[in-house]
């Protein structure tokens, strides 16, 4: 998407309730002044932790109502993880581009993370 239509935000950490406050906050105004696409991210937090999915999951919700749409670029293992644990990954579009660091010391292909973040079709029983 050009620069005209696509706002992306940052959030790094520690993680405050003031950051998120003004995450949330600059994320709206974005959709407001006609921003289509909002993207989230995540790869300077360390830690995905419950403010901060409560924090996307109001976002979401927000920016949907006024039309724009929400995605997460997020490639460290550990917060792709908490998506996929917390189904997240069902909810919002993730960008699983591996970072240049992994992608130099890892043999996992992209399609082996995206594929790591498929819902599993197991029953539990």
């Amino acid at each position: 998407m050009n620069g005209r239509t696509e706002a992306t935000f940052a959030p790094s950490s520690p993680i405050t309730v003031e950051g998120l406050k003004v995450l949330r906050s600059e994320a709206l105004a974005a959709a407001q002044s006609g921003r289509r696409h909002i993207v989230i991210d995540l790869d300077e937090v360390g830690v995905l932790d419950s403010r901060l999915i409560a924090t996307l999951i109001s976002i979401l919700r927000d920016v949907r109502q006024l039309g724009a749409e929400v995605s997460l670029k997020a490639r460290r293992r550990g917060i792709l993880d908490t998506l996929r644990v917390t189904a997240l990954d069902r909810v919002f579009t993730i960008d699983v581009a591996p970072l240049e660091s992994v992608a130099m010391t890892s043999p996992a292909p992209v399609k082996t993370v995206a594929r790591h973040l498929k819902p599993s079709r197991r029953v539990l029983g």
